[in-house]
């Protein structure tokens, strides 16, 4: 179809009837396109207004919806054609193909006769006569409305072909006769150019990751910088990246992702554009150009995370999208690779994903790129980080196949193994699973299923039942067969602790109905044992939260507070990298709510009585994608049950109204609660999304995926260099602080940022680098300035006497700077004295450092941690902090100063000797 260049209205106006809608939508359109004023741009300016009646503007919101709408006639028309064809396509898992279903879920299938987006439409079949009869239907239909198919552009994709026609470059294709366009026994034909075993969509190719490595490939080869009379700051290259190269990347790699050999290979192509601005004589590493500032980096993207993050992102999209057709195809492919290639374990769980099951698979030809390189991520990630179903319950209730719980077993008993890095083989297996054969007998006779014998309790124990049927079905089995079955299947349901099988908490099986009861039931419980307060018999409930720390970055665990102050008051405590404020204003809410005595709520948080007043559409939009959108689903539930009044208050404004000080209790319940006593509140897995990211020290996570997993590889990669690099990335031996962000982002003059990323990389031109690669210098790499000594970066930036000036300069302003600082804290002199000593001793070697070796220059600072002091801890760190934004900066402002000098130096030697050069040329 060639998209919608002219739209006809008549199409829409027979959706508006075809679909019921009322008929005053027409005659509103009607009204909307009559006599409009229309001018065209062009190059001369613009044109005089015309008037145009009937024709929707291309581009306009409504053009895509009318479209929509009309589409989608005929694709129902098209359905009801295929209804009872036996050659339409069915996407179902392969174990429903084989009518051997495992799981409860796989009863889903998915119908697919055609897929339009935009101006691209797919239309399948099994057969080529029912995806010509499919053809000419949609083009009588297309017809109808002034809308033609662009042949030249038309293609014929063949998967799975079973039939040898591999010589056929093309192939006929039905159309409408347009001289008798509604007979349907006439037709005329158009040849299509065939193309087997892949097909495009949207301009690109599905699943084809060096098709896509390519295109990227070639605009980061075409991308250049602009020019300038000047070299450019490493900042405004790193600007130029993010903001200009990063985005069209992104757009391509969220259709279709890489493997990672080839993100691998774009990272190393923008690094070597990066590279060669900078101009310098060895190549600095691109792990340290591509780690962010937080961890030492230099914070360019990283195409390669960028990558891996969009693929986990754009799975859990899929598997917990609106759409019905994307949810179904997302989960059929999920229960394929479950059961066919992974031994029936969840490829995301903590042992699936470790299982590697012997019967091995070309992964690129079965299973979609973006899956598997999501695997790979989450293990490259490490720390259980896994994808967890949040519903179990058909599990419980209708039970699952025999076979099924046999491979989870023998699968998980394998993985285990293997992640004890032990050695096992194909024989290696308990004794009490058992063998294949017998299961397949029980199928035979119709006990294939858990729910044949019995269901799981409340304990997650398999709890056996006497079953009228299942008894009759186990009498027609032969004697010497049936005690067989009936002793193997009890010892292996004996073993199926439900936890175990599928590697989750038991609450998880249970209805979210039930969860729901129960975490009701539990904060009740909370709310009765609180503190009693005689003077607020209103009813009035106050609510508030808190967090520490309050401006917490994404790696630092923080500890989050809800409460609650009304007849009783309450307060709960949440702890993770993954929680926010959020989660405590939004909990406390919900106590509120669920308390039988609340009348009124009062509140500080503005956008949650914002969210919760809107209608229910605009609602779930809203918070499919939110920090906390399980709390905000279960509050406005609620609210629908129990309409509460909900007032909000100004906090921390002093005023002495009754609201403003019940608010202010709320407030202070909360922060005491931070070390205080505290409950801990029900985990609200019955409003979480059907597949969520969950790790044990982060709990369930609900903030922006991409963001979280970018950030969890760049741990992953600077632990890895903490351990390659020979102790000179190894942070943890120091004091753990945040380098600013200003000086390596948004500094106009970033000649140190430079420098540091040479020093970090150990790729600084010194002489003791020159000669160690043998490399021009023949003197044994001992110090230009005739020190003596082996000239590498320690010599350079601490001890060479001939910077000793520049030392001391800087010395001094850090002195002043820290003596700035202590002046405007309260704490005793003593530990002012200890601040003091480590400001002093930072630019030369001393005890204070770790291997007692000064590393300013790499930009590290000495732990602090053994200056201990009176004040509460959120303050102590503020100090620390705050000295050690003060030193970083100072310290790598003196490299830049000291390795400037350095160039300086050898630029006017360099001059001078081919000065000398060319005179002897002349003479």
């Amino acid at each position: 179809m060639k998209g919608f260049d002219y739209l006809s209205p008549n199409g829409f106006y027979d959706a508006i009837k075809a679909y019921g809608l009322p008929a005053s939508i027409i005659a509103f359109d009607q009204a909307a396109l009559e006599n409009v004023s229309c001018s065209f741009r062009t190059a001369y300016g613009l044109t005089e207004p015309l008037i145009i009646n009937g024709v929707t503007k291309q581009g306009g919101p409504l053009s895509p919806i009318k479209s929509t709408l009309t589409t989608g006639m005929g694709h129902l028309w098209l359905n009801d054609f295929l209804k009872d064809n036996p050659d339409r396509l069915v996407v179902s898992s392969m174990n429903k193909g084989y009518g051997n279903p495992h799981t409860p879920w796989e009863s889903e299938q998915l119908i697919l006769t055609t897929v339009e987006a935009t101006d691209d439409s797919i239309t399948f079949a099994k057969t080529m006569k029912t995806l010509k009869e499919s053809t000419l239907k949609m083009e009588r239909f297309q017809y109808a409305y002034n809308w033609t198919t662009s042949w030249g552009k038309s293609k014929l994709y063949i998967l799975n072909e079973k039939t040898d026609q591999g010589n056929q470059t093309s192939a006929e294709i039905w159309s409408i006769d347009k001289e008798s366009p509604w007979d349907e026994t006439k037709h005329v034909t158009h040849m299509v150019q065939v193309s087997r075993g892949e097909f495009q969509f949207l301009n690109v190719s599905i699943n084809n990751s060096n098709a896509r490595f390519q295109e990227l490939l070639n605009i980061i080869k075409t991308f250049h910088f602009s020019r300038m009379s000047v070299r450019p700051p490493i900042t405004l290259l790193n600007r130029t990246i993010t903001t200009v190269l990063l985005p069209k990347l992104r757009a391509l790699l969220t259709l279709q992702p890489l493997d990672r050999k080839h993100s691998v290979l774009l990272d190393k192509e923008i690094g070597k554009k990066v590279f060669e601005e900078i101009r310098t004589r060895y190549t600095p590493s691109l792990k340290i150009l591509t780690l962010p500032t937080t961890l030492f980096g230099m914070g360019f993207p990283s195409v390669r995370r960028l990558n891996d993050a969009l693929a986990i992102d754009g799975l859990l999209r899929d598997l917990n999208h609106r759409i019905d057709a994307y949810r179904k195809m997302a989960r059929i492919t999920m229960s394929d690779w479950t059961c066919q290639y992974n031994g029936c374990l969840d490829p995301f769980s903590t042992y699936g994903i470790h299982n590697r099951p012997f019967k091995t698979i070309t992964w690129d030809k079965k299973l979609p790129i973006t899956w598997t390189l999501a695997r790979e991520a989450m293990k490259e990630i490490g720390g259980d980080l896994v994808i967890r179903k949040t519903d179990y319950s058909s599990w419980k209730d209708n039970g699952v196949s025999l076979k099924h719980i046999r491979n989870c077993l023998e699968s998980n008993e394998r993985a285990k193994t293997r992640v004890r890095q032990s050695k096992t083989s194909r024989d290696q297996k308990p004794n009490w699973i058992p063998n294949t054969r017998l299961l397949t007998t029980a199928d035979k006779y119709g006990l294939a299923w858990s729910s044949d014998f019995g269901i799981w309790a409340d304990n997650g124990k398999f709890s056996f039942r006497e079953d009228p049927d299942t008894q009759t079905k186990l009498n027609r089995v032969p004697k010497p067969t049936r005690s067989n079955i009936y002793d193997g299947v009890k010892n292996l349901l004996a073993k199926a602790d439900l936890p175990i099988l599928v590697d989750i908490p038991m609450d998880l099986a249970l209805s979210r109905v039930q969860r729901e009861s129960r975490a009701k039931s539990l904060i009740e419980c909370h709310v009765a044992q609180g503190c009693k307060r005689d003077n607020n018999p209103s009813g009035v409930i106050a609510t508030d939260g808190s967090m520490v720390p309050a401006n917490a970055k994404l790696h630092q665990v923080r500890s989050v507070t809800a409460a609650m102050i009304g007849t009783r008051s309450a307060a709960w405590r949440m702890e993770g990298r993954a929680k926010s404020i959020q989660h405590g204003e939004i909990f406390a809410l919900i106590a509120a709510h669920i308390n039988t005595n609340t009348r009124s709520i009062i509140t500080d948080h503005l956008n949650a009585i914002r969210m919760v007043e809107v209608n229910e559409q605009v609602f779930h939009r809203k918070v499919d994608k939110m920090n906390g959108r399980a709390l905000y689903r279960w509050l406005f539930d609620l609210r629908k049950q129990r309409p509460i009044p909900l007032t909000h208050v100004r906090s921390h404004t002093g005023n002495g109204d009754s609201n403003s000080k019940l608010n202010e209790e709320a407030d202070q319940l909360a922060s005491g609660a931070i070390n205080g006593r505290a409950w801990t509140p029900p985990e609200v897995t019955f409003k979480m999304d059907e597949y969520m990211l969950f790790s044990p020290v982060d709990g369930y996570i609900e903030i922006n995926p991409t963001k979280y997993v970018i950030h969890m590889l760049s741990e992953v990669e600077a632990r890895q260099m903490e351990e390659g690099t020979s102790l000179r990335m190894a942070r943890s031996l120091y004091h753990q602080f945040d380098p600013p962000d200003r000086l390596y982002l948004k500094s106009t003059s970033a000649y140190s940022i430079a420098v540091q990323l040479l020093t970090r990389s150990g790729q600084l031109d010194t002489m003791y680098t020159r000669w160690k690669r043998g490399i021009g210098s023949n003197n044994h790499g001992k110090c230009e300035y005739g020190c003596g000594m082996l000239q590498d970066e320690h010599h350079i930036f601490v001890i060479c006497p001939y910077f000793s000036d520049m030392r001391r300069e800087a010395n001094k302003m850090i002195a002043d700077g820290t003596e700035k600082l202590l002046k405007k804290v309260d704490i005793d002199e003593g530990q002012k004295d200890q601040f003091r000593i480590i400001a002093k001793s930072l630019l030369y070697d001393n005890v204070i450092w770790p291997l007692q070796q000064s590393r300013f220059y790499l930009g590290f600072v000495p732990p602090m941690n053994h200056i201990q002091n009176d004040m509460d801890r959120k303050e102590k760190l503020n100090i620390k902090h705050s000295l050690a934004i003060i030193w970083h900066t100072e310290m790598i402002k003196l490299c830049g100063r000291i390795w400037g000098s350095i160039m300086r130096e050898r630029d006017r030697k360099w001059s001078v000797e081919k000065e000398t050069d060319w005179k002897k040329v002349i003479y």
